[in-house]
């Protein structure tokens, strides 16, 4: 008698954990991390343990791979806040040649070139409107066509074109 109820205990339990695991979902699921100070993450690992995705307590989000586009035509991607930035970061360049900031502000769309410390942050490309119109496209430095230093059209240095040919 003692083995038949430990038996239907079992099968009991059994059909519970699948009954739960087959019919159990989540609509919202909550993370609470231990700290606020970004040392404790949240991390999606893959079958072999490695990370594609973290998420610290500072809300830093870190993705291995993000895809925009690959399926649909109308697919985005927004920057939005008040500090409106997009950095590409070239893991293996040369020395302080490994950022670049794409920044929108007060109207301006400026492409930046900040060193490895973010210490300075020259501005390469300028481009001012007015609702949509143009009003200024400002390169700091010398801007040339086709890649041809013979046919550059402004030298910053001297405020005047120099060397442009339409051949």
């Amino acid at each position: 008698m003692r083995r038949c109820r430990f038996v239907l205990k079992i099968v009991y339990c059994l059909f519970l954990f699948f009954y739960f695991v087959a019919f159990s979902s989540a609509e919202d699921v909550e993370v609470k991390l231990t700290t606020n100070n970004g040392n404790t993450k949240f991390a999606i690992q893959d079958s072999d343990g490695a990370n594609v995705a973290t998420v610290d307590s500072d809300g830093n989000a870190i993705f291995n791979k993000v895809m925009v586009g690959t399926n649909t035509t109308n697919a985005t991607l927004e920057v939005a806040g008040n500090s409106d930035q997009f950095v590409i970061r070239e893991k293996d360049g040369p020395a302080d040649e490994k950022l670049w900031l794409i920044k929108a502000d007060s109207g301006n769309l400026d492409i930046i070139m900040p060193d490895d410390g973010w210490t300075t942050w020259p501005v390469a490309l300028e481009i001012t409107r007015t609702g949509t119109t143009i009003d200024g496209f400002k390169t700091y430095g010398n801007f040339y066509i086709g890649g041809n230093t013979s046919r550059y059209i402004y030298d910053d240095s001297t405020n005047y074109a120099t060397r442009f040919s339409s051949h």
